[in-house]
Formats: structure tokens, C-alpha cells, sequence
């Protein structure tokens, strides 16, 4: 789940408009980088959280004062808070970096498509090239500005009009290359090595097992990225090695744009 908590930057939106969406995506994912590794910490600290009650309430118990609460069943809570920091850290943290790596995602989406509603809403060259990809007279230039609304509604639309309009390429296991026409359209270049990208598809690819398959991997995936037959036959895993290598594909696109 994305951390939708309002992010200050020291960038005036108004003015700085073209830098204002990447400096935002770039604050929201170190959030949810930064978080991942918060949440992680306190996980492990809290491994000895029922040796800890149960001590302390021992303490208490000599004073001869009354707690007020059941004791077996606080007890009980507090054990089970233990034994699943322990299965969390058998497990490499899947479910935290699974969480995290979801709110990451999601924050990029939602960048890119405000870089992209900023571009058409602030610039009316690009707002005249954008509408070309459109059919004809669904945007009138003529009205532009457009509000907030009709903007959003192009942004939204872009990397759906690549796939529209390029049907003769393999556009669908490619998220780098479909994000990169759409930049192009805005004439803005950028390149990544080939890891960053492959690691860049994969992780749009991963976002779709997690959020539409429960994680389940198909065959389609293992021919797509080879690098996903590792889970054949069982749920997709993130540990911390591939949410940090998904982190770095994801920043070095940002970086470059």
C-alpha cells in the first residue's frame, strides 16, 4: 500500500513545473525505500517482545500490585507478536519487502503519469503534439488550458495509445520501452543499461502476479523474464537483494529522466 502522506519539496510547482512531478516520484519512492528498511528494524527488535513482557510483568507482580488485565492472555499476545517477527525473518521478510515494493510501484505509476499530465497541462507544444495521438477532435488545442481533469484523462491514456499504436511490436512484456515513446513524444530521451531494464520489465511484470495472481507464476512469466522460473510452482518471493535491485532499476530511470 503507497504511503499517501503529502510530501513537501523544496520545489515551487508553479515555476518550477517541469522538475516538480520527478522530484516528487523520486521523494515518494525513497519513502518507501527508506520505510521498508524502518519497519524491518523494528521487526527484529521485537523478537524478544514476550521474554520482555513476561519479565517485566514478573516485576510488577513482586510489587504485589494489581494489573488489571489477564495475564494469560497477555502473555499470549505478546508470544505470538514474537513468533511471527521470528517467521517474518524465516521468511527473508517477503511480506514486508512485498508490501513495500507494491507502494514503491505505485508511486512510480502515479509519478510518470503526473510528469505526463504536467508536460501537457504547462506546455502547449507538447499539448499539441499529445492530442495528434489521439483520434482527431478528441481534445480541441483550442481549449487549452484544459483543467486538472482533462489532463489527468490524456496522462492516464499515453502508455495505453504506445500499445494502440505500435500493435506490431511486443510492447506488452516491455514497460521501459512503452514509458520511453511516450517520453519521446514530449521530446525527452533517456537510456538505461540492459540489467536496469530487465529488471525494470520484470517488476511490472511481478506487480501483476502479486496484484492479479496472488503471486502465482505462469509459464508466459518464466518465457518472458527466465529469471522467474526459480518460483515455479510456488508464490513469487522478494527478498531483500530483489527489492533493492528493483529500487536501483527503478531510481536509475528516474535519474535519467
Amino acid at each position: 500500500m503507497p504511503i499517501l502522506n503529502d510530501i513537501k519539496i523544496n520545489v515551487d510547482p508553479i515555476k518550477e513545473w517541469p522538475m516538480y512531478a520527478i522530484r516528487k516520484t523520486h521523494s515518494y519512492i525513497l519513502r518507501e525505500f527508506f520505510m521498508s528498511s524502518n519497519y524491518k528494524i523494528c521487526i527484529e527488535n521485537s523478537q524478544d517482545y514476550y521474554e520482555k513482557n513476561k519479565f517485566i510483568l514478573n516485576e510488577i507482580k513482586k510489587t504485589n500490585k494489581s494489573l488489571g488485565l489477564d495475564e494469560e492472555i497477555f502473555l499470549a499476545n505478546a508470544k505470538e507478536i514474537s513468533d511471527w517477527t521470528l517467521e517474518m525473518e524465516k521468511e527473508d521478510y517477503n511480506d514486508l519487502y512485498i508490501h513495500s515494493f507494491i507502494g514503491m510501484w505505485s508511486a512510480l505509476e502515479t509519478g510518470i503519469e503526473n510528469i505526463f499530465k504536467d508536460f501537457v497541462k504547462n506546455d502547449i507544444i507538447s499539448a499539441k503534439n499529445i492530442i495528434t495521438k489521439f483520434k482527431l477532435g478528441k481534445y480541441n488545442i483550442n481549449n487549452w488550458p484544459w483543467n486538472d481533469s482533462t489532463c489527468y484523462e490524456i496522462a492516464s491514456n499515453l502508455e495505453k495509445r504506445v500499445r494502440q499504436l505500435n500493435s506490431n511490436k511486443n510492447l506488452g512484456v516491455n514497460y521501459y520501452e512503452r514509458i520511453k515513446i511516450v517520453f519521446s513524444w514530449f521530446e525527452l530521451e533517456y537510456n538505461l543499461n540492459n540489467e536496469d531494464i530487465y529488471y525494470l520489465n520484470e517488476a511490472n511484470r511481478v506487480r501483476n502476479i502479486i496484484l492479479h495472481r496472488y503471486g502465482n507464476i505462469e509459464e508466459k512469466d518464466i518465457s518472458d523474464f527466465p529469471r522467474l522460473r526459480q518460483y515455479k510452482n510456488r508464490l513469487i518471493h522478494i527478498n531483500e537483494e530483489l527489492f533493492n535491485r528493483y529500487y536501483s532499476a527503478i531510481m536509475n530511470m528516474l535519474i535519467e529522466v
